[in-house]
C-alpha cells in the first residue's frame, strides 16, 4: 500500500502504526488508490472495485437495487461497512464490506432539516462520525451536518451556504472538501463544527461532479462530466485541493456511469492520530526501560 501525502506529521503515522482493513482479499480491479464505485444507471445500483489508472470496473460484488430505476448518489466505506445513499428510494443501505450481506436498510430521518430536503447527496467518514450533506432535490437548499446509520436521523450543522446540491465530501486528515454537483463546478473546504464552506476554486474542465474522495495514494479523485469539446459525460478526474484545478483522466470504460466512489483508506481526525502517535512513544518508552 502506499503511503498517502497528507498535511500531518508522517511521523505521527508512523508511531500509529495504522493497519487498513481492505474489504476483499484480492484487488485484481484496484489501483494504488483502492477506489470503490457505486453506478447510478436507469437499472439498478452495481457496486464493483474501481481501477483508477485504467478507468476500468471490476464485477459487480452486490447491487443496491437490482430491480427498477435506482439513483444511488454516494458509497462510503467505514471500515467494516459500505453505506449507500439511495436518493430516489430516500434511504441508505449499509452492506458488510467481507460478505457484501445486506444488513439494514434505513429510510432517512429529515425531520430536523429545513423545509424542502429530502435526500442525503454526500457522505465522509471520519473517526467513527459519518458526515452528511442533504439536498432539497431540484432545488436550491443543501445543509452540512452527520448521519445517524440506525436511524437515519440528519442532525443538521449549518446550511451550506452554496445554492444546490453537495455531490461528494472527502476529508484529508485535516479539512473536509466538498464538491458541488453543477453551476460553479466549486470545490469548497467545510469547516467541520460550524458546516460553514468556502470556495476553493473552480474548474473548468468540469460540467458537473458526481463525487469526491481521497484515494489511499493521496490523491483527490473526482467522478464527472468533461466539459471540454470532445469530453465524455462520465470521466475520472484528479483535483488539486489547493487550488479547485481538475485533470481529466479519461473516460470510464465500462457501464454503466459512477455516481459515488470511496476508498478502503481511512485516514483519523488529527486528535485520534495524536493519541496513536504518543500511543506508540510510550510503547517505546517502556521497551527502552525493560532493555
Amino acid at each position: 500500500m502506499t503511503t498517502p501525502t497528507r498535511p500531518f506529521a508522517t511521523a505521527a503515522l508512523a508511531a500509529a502504526s495504522l493497519t487498513l482493513t481492505a474489504a476483499t482479499t484480492t484487488h485484481a480491479q484496484q489501483g494504488p488508490a483502492e477506489l470503490w464505485s457505486v453506478g447510478g444507471a436507469n437499472n439498478g445500483a452495481p457496486v464493483s472495485e474501481f481501477d483508477e489508472t485504467t478507468q476500468s470496473f471490476g464485477p459487480t460484488l452486490f447491487e443496491v437495487a437490482p430491480v427498477g430505476p435506482a439513483n444511488a448518489a454516494e458509497i462510503e466505506y467505514t471500515g467494516s461497512t459500505f453505506v449507500v445513499s439511495n436518493v430516489r428510494a430516500g434511504e441508505i443501505t449499509v452492506w458488510d464490506a467481507t460478505s457484501y450481506a445486506l444488513i439494514a436498510t434505513v429510510p432517512y430521518n429529515l425531520t430536523a432539516s429545513t423545509a424542502g430536503i429530502d435526500a442525503i447527496t454526500a457522505l465522509e467518514y471520519v473517526d467513527g462520525v459519518m458526515y452528511a450533506a442533504s439536498a432539497e432535490r431540484g432545488g436550491s437548499i443543501s445543509e452540512f451536518g452527520t448521519l445517524d446509520l440506525t436511524t437515519g436521523v440528519f442532525t443538521p450543522i449549518a446550511v451550506t451556504g452554496y445554492a444546490g446540491p453537495l455531490s461528494g465530501l472527502a476529508f484529508d486528515g485535516t479539512t473536509m472538501y466538498a464538491s458541488t454537483g453543477g453551476g460553479d463546478n466549486g470545490l469548497y473546504a467545510i469547516d467541520l463544527a460550524t458546516g460553514i464552506t468556502s470556495l476553493t476554486g473552480e474548474a473548468s474542465t468540469v460540467e458537473a461532479y458526481y463525487d469526491l474522495e481521497f484515494g489511499a495514494d493521496g490523491v483527490l479523485y473526482a467522478m464527472g462530466d468533461n466539459a471540454l469539446p470532445g469530453g465524455s459525460s462520465d470521466e475520472l478526474f484528479t483535483v488539486d485541493p489547493l487550488t479547485g484545478l481538475a485533470t481529466p483522466q479519461g473516460a470510464l470504460n465500462a457501464p454503466p456511469s459512477s455516481t459515488g466512489i470511496t476508498s478502503t483508506f481511512i485516514i483519523p481526525e488529527p486528535t485520534s492520530l495524536a493519541l496513536l502517535a504518543l500511543g506508540g512513544l510510550l510503547v517505546a518508552r517502556r521497551r527502552r526501560r525493560s532493555a
